[in-house]
């Protein structure tokens, strides 16, 4: 608990305008001596000196601070993509996109350490479906890349507890099938909703190289005949 003064104007200000108000009842009650009776005089000077008293303190507005701190404790989830294709080697250091996720979370372990005794850190890992990381993870196996339904997912975990955000890991090629395909910007947009924002770090490039080419049509059996709107 703490007592603040922060007055309408420069202490200067309001110090003079107190002044100059107790004056002019004390050169009121002057005046009205021989006037009006004394019990009357000491009635209207009291009078005067409770609202000189009141306008001088809302004039240096005092108050009373008190400062709670809140137990509850918040978390920061980070969730990382361990669909195949981060398995794809396309760093320009020819690692695959998720040893380049664990390079990161290696890299800023202090930072992780530092934050970790202020917010619950929760680490999850999603393909399909979404469970804890298993640490040290070297590759990617799953068929899917449901980010949407991730998302949804995790907004389960939001809701139990505050959030002061969400880190995605990915490569962000969302490729799912139903009952999984989820639109992640509907999902993106609930979340918002809860007031957790999604702080997504992408991983792999756009450029094509040897390395990465995970798709190949190596055979393609078509008629040696065409006609003209034969449908090929």
């Amino acid at each position: 608990m703490e007592l603040t003064v922060e007055p309408v104007w420069s202490w200067t200000a309001v110090t003079l305008v107190a002044l100059g108000l107790l004056a002019l009842v004390v050169v009121t009650y002057r005046l009205q001596a021989g006037v009006v009776s004394v019990r009357r005089r000491w009635t209207l000077l009291a009078l005067k000196l409770a609202a000189v008293v009141a306008l001088i303190f809302a004039m240096f507005r005092p108050a009373v601070q008190t400062t709670e701190s809140d137990e509850n404790s918040v978390q920061l989830l980070v969730a990382v993509d361990v669909s195949r294709s981060m398995n794809t080697a396309d760093d320009t250091a020819g690692q695959t996109r998720m040893q380049a996720v664990w390079q990161d979370l290696a890299r800023h372990s202090a930072r992780w350490k530092a934050l970790s005794e202020k917010v619950t850190i929760r680490q999850f890992e999603f393909d399909r479906a979404v469970r804890p990381l298993r640490e040290q993870r070297q590759a990617g196996d799953g068929e899917l890349t449901a980010i949407g339904h991730a998302l949804e997912e995790l907004l389960k975990e939001i809701r139990q507890q505050r959030t002061v955000g969400l880190l995605l890991l990915t490569d962000g090629a969302q490729r799912a099938v139903p009952p999984f395909d989820r639109d992640p910007l509907q999902a993106a947009r609930q979340l918002a909703a809860e007031q957790t924002p999604i702080y997504p770090i992408g991983y792999g490039t756009t450029a094509l190289s040897a390395s990465s080419i995970d798709l190949a049509v190596q055979d393609l059996l078509v008629d040696p005949v065409v006609f003209e709107k034969k449908l090929v």
